[in-house]
């Protein structure tokens, strides 16, 4: 097939010749050969096979020893629908609270999320699924992730000391501040003062998508250019 041939000499361009690279090369021309046998079997034409395998790896970024290559893809979407889980707990598990205290954060801004969230979803999906992007490869640094990870949890836990600390400021600071009882004045009261302290743990949807960012890149790694379907 000389148009993959002329696709992986074209990606091999800047490469040194060496047996190693040669030896990759070969691999990567025969995985193609694989791809476009399959896509056919599928019932594609053989126009249309070519193109998509040759969608497939576009550069050989993923090579480089500090990254990893990943179905960007793949991972993009997953990724998303993962965040529209959370978003979807949170909103089930603070449905009762707006109902008691109805607020901006948690009536308004959590469903807009939920709605823009699932729009995107469905549109990159479909937008991926008909471009025939699902078997591109790229490169990412999981090492990165993690540091931000690492990062994001440790800003979102002084964050929410601070604000834990601003509530019961808010609420019981007088009271402290001249030594004297804390008190809560029946179930209402006692319902409002939980939500104020609940708040603020909503906002872990954000450390857990960076999480989920240094997490998911392995669920859908390949080693080099190996053929996982």
């Amino acid at each position: 097939m000389k148009e993959l041939q002329d696709h992986v000499e074209h990606l091999f361009a800047k490469q040194r010749r060496t047996a190693e690279t040669e030896e990759l090369k070969q691999e990567i021309l025969s995985n193609l050969e694989e791809k476009v046998a399959d896509y056919q079997l599928e019932g594609m034409s053989y126009e249309e096979s070519i193109a998509k395998a040759k969608r497939s790896i576009t550069s050989l970024d993923f090579l480089m020893e500090e990254d990893s290559a990943i179905y960007i893809y793949r991972y993009r979407l997953e990724w998303m629908q993962t965040l529209l889980i959370y978003l979807l707990i949170i909103w089930i598990f603070t449905l009762p609270m707006t109902l008691i205290q109805p607020g901006f954060w948690l009536s308004v801004l959590v469903p807009v999320a939920i709605g823009a969230s699932l729009l995107a979803y469905a549109f990159l999906s479909y937008r991926y699924k008909q471009e025939g992007r699902l078997d591109q490869l790229a490169a990412i640094d999981i090492q990165q992730r993690r540091q931000a990870s690492r990062i994001a949890w440790t800003i979102w836990g002084l964050f929410v000391i601070i604000m834990l600390l601003f509530v019961t400021a808010m609420n019981f600071g007088s009271q402290i501040w001249f030594g004297r009882a804390i008190q809560v004045n029946g179930p209402y009261q006692f319902a409002l003062l939980l939500i104020d302290y609940v708040k603020p743990l909503t906002s872990i949807v954000i450390p857990l998508m960076f999480h989920q960012s240094a997490r998911l890149p392995h669920k859908y790694e390949v080693n080099r250019y190996a053929n996982e379907e």
